[in-house]
């Protein structure tokens, strides 16, 4: 071998042996960048990918840049470069620029480029960072570094060479620049882990509610955000759930754990009380995934305190008030009450399903359509809403309320909710409907207490006459019996006439202190007689006595029982009951508190029709082809003269039950004396007051064939000028008879009260058409000594004129 080709050999070995020390550097340097970054923040892992390219490169100087597609910015993040001492010296500026397409597409041309006057470089995109004391150096030996993967730029950098010095191994700085775009790949997921991370937590420590994830079967608080963490003052991680919320030993008793294990990840509802910070929560507890691949408790707990004492206060209010408050929430259809259910509808609270559609079964069939599209307009009407409608009680009977709700407006103008309060107003209606009953009774009365006066004065007439004529005719002949048959049958038109006075304004009972049970029980009888219909009685034997009046009571009880018989056309069974109660102050609408008689009658016949339950009390309503609508009505009348109550409860189909409160008397009742049928003569003067000349006439033929002397007067004023002027004259009347009513002229009651004045002890009588008005019913009040109902015969005139006089 000759000397040239051993000279060309040991370079050829020189040469070798230092390109693969450089590449053993270089392979040093990648090893180093892998160890390096392992661990290390994100700032940090970018100043050594630079510190290390400029290693690698064996370069004066080295920048990094990452690149965000989305916003089209690129971020100097390292600048490495040696110093005057050889040190080397980085600097992280985090600069951003906004590049162009032009920019990114030029770095994407190549992984190493030679960029003359750093066209193109990072010097001339960051022109006020780090870079610029590198802006002078144009000797060609900048270069532009770049790493694309997936077709996307990920980093753009550069480096720069000693004056006079060639890029080696090129392929090594392409190999690390590759590793440096995956290394950097980590990085931006890092980057983004944290920032979801930091995202997360800033979002849930915005959160004024309660949120921490615990280990479902070790207890232990995985994680509690700020909220939590400053109403306990301590960080809570590490600890265990039950000791830090509860101040217990040992897991809770209502410890929702195996609940949501249970539910798969779905939502549970519950409240609970924390002692520690004395709040009360609503809390959301669910499964979740933690990222170590266990399923953990989450839960978001909202403080209630104030939404409770709100409640407890409502709840008070509530129940002072004996209303029911509500919630209707809109969006799962959901109603939560405030109230006692259990007394306003006789419902445990869980019995009522506590939606729309369960509140909805609660209505009567014909309010329901109705309620139904209020719903559904309410849905999204922010206006408020007032409804009345009937609600069914446990026991069967209805309820009218009335329901009155506001919207709760959310920020988009729309209703989320509705509050609402129904109040019982079935007491009120009852009064309205006692008022219209009360002014149908009135207009009909104003009818029907005209045609009964005058129909009395004509009966008047009519038995005045056969009574005198009786008188003349001889006992057992056709004649007296004839005469005694007219008497008779004006007796009854005098009971039709009592009947058409019940409704008259001013037809007032006679009431007297009776006791009622041998009244009760033969009225009954009697419509019974004949029927395949029985009566069980249920009285009280301590019966108090009542302030009534007989025949009118008597009158009550044949109508209630005879509608209860024609109920149940086969026959059956009705159940008369009467007891004593004593009512409260206002437990009763209009009943004063007081000692009363309950008397009811019930029976199981066909019932009342919903529908019809509010009219029968209506003049003329019946249901029945031969009934005259006056039974009842009758009955309604008689029981509010009284100063009573009377009271119905229907089910169509099984049964009716009327119910009367009668005031009791105070009084012993006084055993009545048979009153004979004869008459009783006398002397004296009798002055006779009335407006009607029939009346006048046979009223002066009866009292001259009993023996008085008779003065007639044609009204009150006639009458206290006769009675003014006989007496004196020295030769007085012994008794006065005056008539109540004279259309257009002083009545008997005013022209009673005159003569008082002028005479004290005069005696009078009243006499009326209207044998229910309330001078007739409490005539010693208005200053009379006896009454004498129209009309009547020779035989009551006698005894009633005979007694006064005495």
């Amino acid at each position: 071998m000759n000397t040239e080709n051993k000279i060309r050999q040991e370079k050829a070995r020189d040469h070798a042996w230092r390109v693969f020390e450089e590449r053993n550097q270089a392979f040093r340097v990648l090893y180093d960048t892998v160890m390096e970054v392992e661990g290390t923040g994100t700032e940090e892992t970018f100043s050594t990918l630079c510190r290390n390219l400029m290693r690698i490169s064996k370069g004066l100087c080295a920048a990094l840049a990452s690149y965000d597609p989305d916003e089209g910015v690129m971020v100097l993040e390292s600048v490495c470069w040696r110093d005057e001492k050889g040190d080397e010296v980085s600097v992280t500026p985090g600069i951003s620029v906004r590049v162009g397409k032009e920019t990114v597409d030029s770095f994407k041309q190549e992984q190493v480029l030679n960029c003359n006057d750093h066209e193109g470089c990072l010097v001339n995109i960051f022109p006020d960072s780090e870079l610029k004391r590198f802006a002078s150096l144009s000797d060609g030996n900048c270069y532009r570094v770049s790493c694309v993967r997936e077709g996307e730029l990920i980093v753009g950098g550069m480096f720069q060479l000693p004056a006079g010095k060639k890029m080696r191994l090129k392929d090594m700085i392409d190999t690390y620049l590759n590793l440096a775009g995956m290394i950097i790949q980590r990085v931006y997921l890092i980057r983004k882990i944290d920032w979801e991370r930091r995202q997360f937590l800033s979002i849930f420590d915005s959160i004024d509610n309660a949120i921490y994830v615990a280990d479902p079967h070790t207890y232990e608080i995985i994680y509690v955000n700020r909220y939590l963490s400053e109403q306990h003052g301590k960080d809570l991680r590490g600890k265990i759930c039950y000791r830090e919320f509860q101040g217990l030993d040992s897991p809770c008793d209502f410890c929702t754990n195996k609940i949501i294990l249970q539910k798969k990840g779905q939502p549970y509802r519950w409240e609970y009380y924390n002692p520690f910070l004395k709040r009360h929560y609503l809390a959301i507890d669910r499964i979740i995934k933690w990222p170590d691949g266990r399923d953990v408790r989450f839960e978001l707990a909202t403080d209630i305190t104030d939404r409770k004492r709100t409640e407890d206060r409502l709840q008070r209010v509530v129940q002072v008030s004996n209303d029911l408050i509500y919630e209707w929430n809109i969006q799962d259809d959901s109603r939560e009450w405030f109230g006692d259910i259990k007394r306003a509808l006789g419902y445990d609270p869980v019995e009522i399903e506590r939606t729309t559609d369960g509140w909805l079964l609660l209505i009567h069939p014909d309010d329901r359509g109705r309620l139904i599209k209020s719903v559904e307009l309410h849905r999204h009407s922010t206006e408020p809403f007032s409804e009345e409608y009937r609600v069914i009680r446990k026991d069967g009977s209805w309820r009218y309320w009335t329901d009155m709700g506001i919207p709760v407006i959310d920020k988009e103008g729309r209703p989320s909710r509705w509050i609402g309060g129904c109040k019982d107003i079935t007491e009120r209606k009852c009064l309205e409907e006692e008022l219209i009953n009360s002014r149908k009774l009135e207009s009909i009365g104003i009818l029907a207490g005209g045609i009964a006066h005058d129909f009395n004065n004509i009966i008047a007439a009519i038995l005045g006459n056969a009574s005198l004529a009786r008188l003349e005719a001889k006992d057992g002949t056709g004649l007296y019996r004839f005469l005694k048959a007219i008497e008779g049958a004006c007796g009854k038109a005098q009971a039709l006439t009592k009947q058409l006075l019940t409704f008259s304004t001013g037809g007032s009972p006679v009431t007297e202190s009776i006791m009622l049970e041998e009244l009760l029980t033969e009225s009954a009888k009697f419509v019974l007689h004949g029927t395949n219909t029985v009566c069980d009685f249920k009285i009280s034997k301590d019966l108090w006595p009542a302030a009534a009046d007989p025949g009118q009571v008597s009158q009550v009880i044949h109508n209630l029982i005879l509608n209860a018989d024609q109920a149940m056309p086969d026959g059956g069974r009705i159940e008369l009951r009467a007891f004593n109660v004593y009512l409260k102050q206002g437990e009763i609408p209009l009943l004063q508190a007081g000692k009363y008689l309950k008397i009811e009658v019930e029976d199981w016949g066909v019932g009342i029709p919903s529908n019809q339950i509010a009219k029968i009390f209506d003049p003329y309503f019946s249901t029945k082809e031969q009934g005259s609508g006056l039974g009842l009505t009758t009955v309604y009348s008689i029981i509010k003269k009284h100063r009573g109550e009377l009271r119905v409860k229907s089910v169509h189909g099984k049964g009716t039950t009327f119910t009367i409160y009668l005031p009791a008397s105070n009084q012993e009742p006084q055993t009545k004396k048979e009153q004979k049928d004869e008459v009783v003569s006398g002397l004296g003067r009798i002055l006779l007051m009335d407006d009607d000349e029939m009346i006048l006439e046979i009223g002066t033929k009866m009292l001259e064939r009993l023996g008085y002397q008779v003065n007639q007067a044609a009204d009150g004023m006639e009458a206290i000028e006769q009675y003014t002027l006989a007496k004196s004259r020295g030769n007085p009347f012994k008794a006065v008879i005056f008539d109540l009513t004279v259309p257009g002229g002083m009545g008997g009651v005013e022209a009673l009260k005159k003569l008082k004045e002028i005479d004290p002890d005069v005696k009078a009588l009243v006499s009326s058409g209207y044998s229910t008005d309330a001078a007739m019913a409490e005539y010693k009040k208005f200053g009379f000594m006896a009454v004498i109902p129209k009309p009547y015969g020779i035989e009551t005139l006698s005894q009633v004129v005979a007694k006064v006089i005495g």
